[in-house]
C-alpha cells in the first residue's frame, strides 16, 4: 500500500513525468495493470490485480475505478500541496555506496516521515555518487534530522579506517553552495579564456626557468620516457574479491574494502565485471582486512563475497596482465 500510495503522492509526482503521462491520458485513473510493471511493485512480490485491489482499499488517498481495474488519487481527501520541498528537505554525504533507496528510507524514518529519497548516480557507470536528498513531512522533521546525522557514524555500521562520519545540511544551504561554486567556477573559465586569448594579463612566473625548471626539447627524449607506468606496490599486497552474482561497481567493491583498510586502488575484471583486485599498501592490511570480513561478516549488496590474498605466482600473473592491457 505504501508503495502504491508513493507514486500519487507529491513528492513523487514533482518528477515522475512518466506518472504524470499516464495519469493525464486517463483523466487521472492509472490501470491497475501498469503498476503491476513497475520493478518495485514486482519487487514486492505482486503479480496479480487482486493484490493491488487489496491493498489501495486500505489506502486512505486512493480510490479504486468501479470496475476494480484502475487507481486514482482522491483529492479530496488527499488534496495537492503548493508548498516548496525545499525547506523540508535534507542533504547527506557520506552515505555507504552499497545502500540502497529502500535501506535509506529505513534508516531515515526515526527521524520523521520520509516522503522521498533522492539517490544520484553517476550518468556513464550508474554508481551512486554517495549522497542523496531526504524529503520529510515538515520543515522541522528536516532540521532535526540535519541536527541529528551531522556528524554521525551509527554504531551498528562497520567503522570506517580513515574516521569519516555523515555529512548533512539543509538543501536550501546545499542549493547556496552549488550557486557559489558554479560562480567560482564561470569566473574562473572566463579568466583562463581571457588569458589564453591574449586580452588578459599572463601570469608571470613564480621563478626565473633555469635549466632545471625549463622543459627539455622533444627532440631528446630520455631514456625512461618509455616506461612512465606507475610503480607497482610492495609484494603481499594484492587481495582477490569474486563471488558477484552481478557486476559490481569500482566505488562499491572499493568501498567494501575501505570499512576497514586504505585501498591504492581498484581494479575491476575487464571481462565480465565479477572479479575485483585490490591493491593495498601494506602486507599487514591484507591481514587486518581478512580478519575484520571474518569478524563482521560484512556483505556486498545481497552477496558476501570471497576475499585472498594473492600468492607470488598469482601476483606476477595479474602484473603481466596489467603490463599487456598497457600496451593495447
Amino acid at each position: 500500500r505504501r508503495q502504491v500510495d508513493f507514486y500519487f503522492s507529491d513528492a513523487n509526482l514533482r518528477r515522475d513525468k512518466f506518472m504524470l503521462q499516464k495519469i493525464k491520458e486517463g483523466n487521472g485513473l492509472v490501470a491497475l495493470s501498469t503498476l503491476l510493471q513497475f520493478t518495485r511493485i514486482r519487487a514486492l512480490r505482486c503479480r496479480y490485480q487482486a493484490q493491488l485491489v487489496q491493498a489501495i482499499r486500505k489506502s486512505g488517498m486512493l480510490s479504486l475505478s468501479e470496475d476494480k481495474t484502475k487507481v486514482q488519487r482522491d483529492f479530496v481527501k488527499a488534496p495537492m500541496e503548493d508548498a516548496d520541498p525545499v525547506p523540508r528537505t535534507a542533504y547527506v554525504e557520506g552515505l555507504p555506496l552499497t545502500f540502497g533507496i529502500d535501506d535509506l528510507v529505513h534508516f531515515f524514518s526515526r527521524y520523521g516521515r520520509v516522503c522521498l529519497v533522492q539517490l544520484p548516480h553517476h550518468r556513464t557507470t550508474r554508481e551512486p555518487r554517495g549522497f542523496c536528498f531526504v524529503e520529510f513531512s515538515s520543515s522541522c522533521e528536516a532540521a532535526a534530522a540535519v541536527t541529528a546525522l551531522d556528524g554521525l557514524w551509527p554504531s551498528t555500521w562497520p567503522t570506517r579506517y580513515d574516521g569519516k562520519t555523515l555529512g548533512a545540511m539543509p538543501k536550501y544551504r546545499w542549493l547556496e553552495r552549488k550557486q557559489e561554486y558554479g560562480d567560482l567556477r564561470r569566473a574562473e573559465r572566463s579568466r583562463c579564456h581571457a588569458c589564453s586569448s591574449g586580452t588578459g594579463p599572463e601570469p608571470e612566473p613564480s621563478e626565473p626557468a633555469s635549466s632545471s625548471t625549463a622543459p627539455a626539447p622533444p627532440s631528446a627524449p630520455t631514456a625512461a620516457s618509455g616506461s612512465s607506468h606507475k610503480p607497482r606496490g610492495r609484494p603481499g599486497c594484492l587481495m582477490q574479491v569474486s563471488g558477484f552474482s552481478k557486476p559490481q561497481a569500482v566505488c562499491a567493491v572499493r568501498q567494501f574494502a575501505e570499512h576497514a583498510v586504505p585501498v591504492e586502488y581498484c581494479d575491476l575484471s575487464q571481462s565480465d565485471g565479477l572479479v575485483a583486485y585490490l591493491r593495498l599498501r601494506r602486507p599487514e592490511d591484507c591481514r587486518v582486512l581478512l580478519e575484520d570480513l571474518r569478524r563482521t561478516r560484512r556483505m556486498l549488496g545481497w552477496s558476501r563475497p570471497d576475499v585472498r590474498a594473492l600468492g607470488p605466482e598469482e601476483e606476477a600473473e595479474y602484473w603481466r596482465g596489467v603490463d599487456f592491457r598497457r600496451e593495447q
